[in-house]
């Protein structure tokens, strides 16, 4: 059996980054909190840091992502904590190939069926101003394809405003 080390958790970043011991980031893997200055991005910053700060916490599946962070499942003693963000409804599932991946995916969507966290704050299919009826979705951030839907057109009432994921009326 491999042991793998504890590190101290240093900070939190955001909702899916932490740092730890050696000034060095990690990424959640299969994490997708909303950046800071969108819906919902305080309050997964917030609960991430209630999960791991001033803990001990362990790294598995690690692996590097482009930008130099370390991307790991994150535990606090048998708790995974990516897990524990997306029961609470404060993260979306970012694909990747992991053994969690059923578990993670069955988590965001017992989140998303009792509408939790992002899930009702953040999502909304009926205009808060009744003026401002445009649905404005993304489509690819890389690219930052919009798709904007109009009352009239045949999608109209099947798109939703996920402002979580930049999106908005």
């Amino acid at each position: 059996m491999v042991v793998t080390p504890d590190y101290a958790v240093l900070g939190v970043i955001d909702g899916d980054t932490l740092v730890i011991e050696g000034k060095n980031k990690v990424r959640l893997r299969q994490v997708q909190a909303p950046y800071l200055n969108l819906c919902g991005g305080d309050e997964a910053k917030k609960e991430l840091e209630k999960l791991v700060s001033g803990k001990m916490v362990r790294l598995e599946n690690e692996i590097p992502d482009p930008w130099g962070r370390t991307m790991a499942m994150v535990f606090v003693g048998n708790q995974l904590v990516n897990k524990t963000l997306f029961e609470n409804g404060v993260v979306r599932y970012y694909h990747d190939v992991t053994p969690y991946n059923d578990e993670l995916k069955n988590a965001q969507s017992m989140a998303e069926e009792k509408h939790l966290g992002i899930f009702s704050k953040c999502e909304s299919a009926d205009p808060p101003n009744p003026k401002c009826i445009i649905k404005g979705n993304i489509r690819n951030e890389k690219v930052d394809t919009k798709i904007y839907f109009l009352p009239n057109c045949a999608q109209y009432k099947f798109a939703k405003v996920s402002m979580d994921l930049g999106e908005n009326w």
